[in-house]
């Protein structure tokens, strides 16, 4: 009962204060639309308390780390831009992976959850990152990154090999 009264006062706080908001200024839906990101932000804070209030909506703890995420993101999106196209991807990522780090913790406490947190937490790096390898050092692209890994994991598996046999 008090949750639901929580709910329905946090429902009327904001109606309220858009309404008398509005009394002044009619722009003023136009001024809180470009700072959409914090709503989301908001919403996932919310959704990360009603999932620690409720042991039954486990995944919800995955819903609120990829809200959160997006959510200060793209607040910081506001103030400074990302101009690359993988920056949005590697956001996508790492949402991910705050929403299983998230899940992890709160939820279920499975082994390899980690190591896909710990692998979407590297691909996001990788990807943010890969725009700005890409200008300061032009040789670096994908025509020689695919072959450089695949040496490199190789080389990684051989000694893998070797030591286990050992």
């Amino acid at each position: 009962m008090k949750s639901k009264q929580i709910y329905i006062g946090l429902t009327c706080l904001i109606i309220g204060t858009l309404y008398f908001l509005y009394q002044y200024d009619a722009n003023v839906y136009f001024k809180i639309l470009k700072y959409w990101p914090i709503f989301i932000l908001l919403s996932g804070i919310l959704i990360e308390f009603v999932a620690l209030n409720s042991h039954a909506y486990k995944l919800f703890f995955f819903l609120s780390g990829i809200l959160i995420v997006y959510g200060l993101m793209y607040t910081i999106n506001i103030y400074r831009e990302f101009y690359y196209f993988s920056s949005h991807i590697s956001i996508f990522f790492l949402s991910l992976s705050l929403g299983l780090l998230n899940y992890y913790i709160f939820g279920s406490n499975h082994d390899y959850i980690l190591s896909i947190v710990l692998l979407l937490i590297l691909t996001s790096i990788f990807i943010f990152l890969f725009p700005i390898y890409e200008r300061y050092f032009p040789i670096i692209s994908f025509k020689t990154l695919i072959p450089i890994l695949l040496i490199i994991i190789g080389f990684i598996l051989i000694l893998n090999g070797f030591i286990n046999k050992q």
